[in-house]
């Protein structure tokens, strides 16, 4: 006799307190973080926009456990920045890429020293 169970499929979805920032919002916490002419947003006598040519920014969070191989962002990092001076030589003037990663955790130096490289 065979035994069969449901099938559950579950989503990782953020909660709704997890939201995009508003503009004027985003502008206060990049300028907390890159300070006044940071690259994303700009403030004008018509208010808060955003940047035409901005860089990209990409925001991870992690707990630096070996389970989670986040040497594997950065490695694809380093290849894309190969690739930009590859083929567009020390002239490139396009976005730059930011990484945020938050979290804690026991590999937390090790992938700091790596990034460091």
């Amino acid at each position: 006799m065979r035994i069969t169970y449901p099938i559950h499929v579950l989503y990782d979805k953020a909660t709704p307190k997890y939201r995009r920032l508003e503009l004027k919002e985003r502008d206060e916490f990049f300028n907390k973080i890159w300070g006044e002419g940071n690259k994303f947003t700009a403030e004008s006598m018509d208010g808060v926009h955003e940047q035409t040519n901005r860089d990209l920014i990409l925001f991870s969070s992690t707990s630096y456990t070996p389970d989670e191989d986040f040497n594997l962002v950065v490695d694809a990092l380093i290849e894309v920045n190969d690739k930009i001076l590859k083929n567009k030589g020390k002239d490139y003037n396009g976005p730059g890429i930011h990484l945020v990663v938050t979290g804690k955790g026991p590999m937390q130096a090790e992938f700091e020293a790596k990034f460091e490289e």
